[in-house]
C-alpha cells in the first residue's frame, strides 16, 4: 500500500545539490583545462590572432575580425578587442583561448540560475553533468576559434528573455511566471538593454548571431517575452558602437564582402532542405555524446599532424568503441526531447517550467530555419549557439532517471561517464591538441608575426 502524499519522510531523501553540482563543475574545469594546455594553433588561428597583433603594435582595428565560411567576414571591431586584451596581459598563444573558456564558466553559472528557477536547485546539477561535461562545449573550449565565444551570449539570451517572460500561450496567467519582470520598469528594461546588447554583440563574433534573432522575432511574436524597445535600442547602439570601423569602411566603399556567398555545388532547393534535416540532426546530438568526426579524427583512428604523437598507446578498439557508444546516446536525446516536448512530462502545471519549454522549442525552430537558409552546407560549430538549449531536454531526462532508480540511473551514471570519457579521448588525441615537436613547429607556416606568442617546449 502507498505511502500518502503528507508523509514526506517515507520519501528517499536526495543528496544536498550544492555539494553535486560544485563537484560537476570542477570535473568539467579540469577537463576544459586539460585541453586548455594541450592546444596547438592552425589556420582559423593564424587568422583571429593575426589582426589582434597587429591591433596591439598599430593601435588600429581593422573593419572585420575574421573571414568565415562561404567567403563572408565577421563585421566589427569585438572580436579583436576579445583577443586582443587578454594578448596584452600575457604575450602567448594560450591567452584568448583561457579568457574564453572563462567566459564559458560565467555562462554556465547564468543558466544554473535560469534551469533552478525554472525546475527546482536539485535541477542545476544535472544540467550541469549535461551541458557543462558536453564534449560540444569541452572541445570548443580548449583552443582559440570563434564558435567558442558564443556560449556565454547564448546564455545571456535566455537569462534576459526569463527576466522578460511573459505566460507561455496556452498556459494559464499567474504572477509568478512573470514576477522577474514586475518590479517597477528598470529590470525589465535592463534585461531588454542586455538582449540587444547580446544580439548585436554576437553580429560581430559569429554568424550564427542569426540563430538569436530568429528566436527573439518568435518570441515576441508568440508574447512570450515582454519586450521594452527603449531598452533593446540602447543596447543594440551601446553594442554597436566597435562597428563603427565597419560603418565608416562601408561608407568609404573600402569595406569588403560581409555576407557569405551561396554554396553553388549543390542545388539551392537540396541545399535548403538538407540543411534545415541536418540542422535538426545537430540539435539531437548536441544533446548526446555524438561529436562525429572530431571522435573520428584522434591519434588512433586517423593520421595526426606531422612530428605527433598520442598523448597515451590506447588501442584503436577503444575509440571505435567509444565512437559507437556516442552515436548510440543519440538514441537518448531523440528519447529524451520527445518525452519533455509532450506536455504531460513538461511541467504543464508549473508556469515557469512551462515557460522554459516554450523557449527550448522556440530555439528549436530557430535551429531549423536558419539552417534552412543557411547559403552555406551546416556544419555543427554553426548551431554550438544553441547548445544550451538543446541541452534542457537531456537534463530533464536525467533527473527523472535518478528519480526512478534502478537500471534508469544506470544508463544515466553511464552516459554522464561517456560525456567525459570522449572528452578525455579528444583531448588526449585529436590534432588540435598534439603540439608537434620543435622541428615540425619551425618547419609550420605560423606568420612571423605571431611566432613570439609560442613559448619554448618544456622538457
Amino acid at each position: 500500500m502507498e505511502a500518502p502524499e503528507s508523509e514526506p519522510a517515507a520519501a528517499t531523501p536526495h543528496p544536498p545539490p550544492y555539494l553535486a553540482t560544485a563537484a560537476l563543475l570542477l570535473l568539467g574545469f579540469v577537463l576544459q583545462m586539460f585541453l586548455w594546455s594541450h592546444q596547438w594553433i592552425y589556420g582559423d588561428q593564424y587568422a583571429l590572432l593575426t589582426p589582434a597583433v597587429q591591433y596591439l603594435e598599430t593601435g588600429e582595428l581593422a573593419p572585420f575580425s575574421k573571414m568565415m565560411s562561404g567567403g563572408g567576414r565577421i563585421p566589427g571591431t569585438l572580436l579583436q578587442w576579445m583577443i586582443a586584451a587578454p594578448l596584452r596581459r600575457w604575450a602567448d598563444f594560450r591567452a584568448p583561448s583561457l579568457a574564453m573558456g572563462l567566459s564559458q564558466l560565467v555562462a554556465v553559472l547564468m543558466l544554473m540560475l535560469v534551469g533552478g528557477a525554472a525546475y527546482g536547485r536539485r535541477f542545476a546539477a544535472f544540467f550541469v553533468a549535461v551541458y557543462w561535461l558536453s564534449p560540444w562545449r569541452l572541445y570548443h573550449s580548449g583552443f582559440l576559434w570563434e564558435p567558442g565565444f558564443v556560449l556565454l551570449p547564448a546564455a545571456l539570451h535566455l537569462g534576459c528573455c526569463w527576466l522578460i517572460r511573459s505566460p507561455a500561450a496556452g498556459e494559464p496567467d499567474n504572477p509568478v511566471a512573470s514576477h522577474g519582470a514586475v518590479p517597477g520598469i528598470g529590470l525589465p528594461l535592463a534585461a531588454s538593454f542586455g538582449l540587444g546588447a547580446s544580439l548585436v554583440g554576437m553580429l560581430q563574433i559569429h554568424a550564427s548571431f542569426l540563430l538569436l534573432v530568429v528566436a527573439t522575432v518568435i518570441l515576441v511574436w508568440r508574447r512570450l517575452i515582454g519586450l521594452r524597445p527603449l531598452g533593446f535600442g540602447l543596447g543594440a547602439a551601446t553594442a554597436g558602437l566597435t562597428l563603427a570601423p565597419a560603418l565608416v569602411a562601408f561608407a568609404n566603399g573600402e569595406l569588403p564582402r560581409i555576407s557569405p556567398q551561396i554554396d553553388q555545388r549543390v542545388a539551392l532547393p537540396v541545399l535548403i532542405v538538407s540543411n534545415a534535416g541536418k540542422a535538426i540532426m545537430y540539435w539531437f546530438r548536441m544533446g548526446s555524446a555524438d561529436i562525429g568526426r572530431r571522435l573520428r579524427q584522434t591519434a588512433w583512428l586517423a593520421d595526426t599532424p606531422a612530428g605527433t604523437e598520442a598523448a597515451l598507446p590506447l588501442p584503436s578498439a577503444l575509440v571505435t568503441a567509444m565512437a559507437v557508444l556516442s552515436v548510440a546516446s543519440v538514441l537518448i536525446a531523440l528519447y529524451a526531447n520527445w518525452r519533455y516536448f509532450s506536455r504531460d512530462s513538461a511541467g504543464r502545471h508549473d508556469p515557469d517550467a512551462a515557460w522554459l519549454r516554450s523557449y527550448t522549442l522556440v530555439m528549436l525552430a530557430a535551429v531549423a530555419i536558419t539552417g534552412a537558409v543557411s547559403p552555406v552546407p551546416v556544419q555543427g560549430w554553426h548551431l554550438l549557439i544553441a547548445l544550451h538549449a538543446a541541452c534542457i531536454p537531456m537534463a530533464v531526462w536525467l533527473s527523472g532517471a535518478f528519480d526512478r532508480g534502478g537500471y534508469a540511473r544506470a544508463l544515466g551514471v553511464a552516459f554522464v561517464a561517456l560525456l567525459v570519457v570522449t572528452t578525455i579521448l579528444i583531448g588526449a588525441g585529436h590534432p588540435m591538441y598534439l603540439r608537434p615537436d620543435e622541428p615540425h613547429v619551425q618547419q609550420q607556416d605560423i606568420p612571423e608575426l605571431l611566432r613570439h606568442l609560442i613559448p619554448a617546449p618544456t622538457s
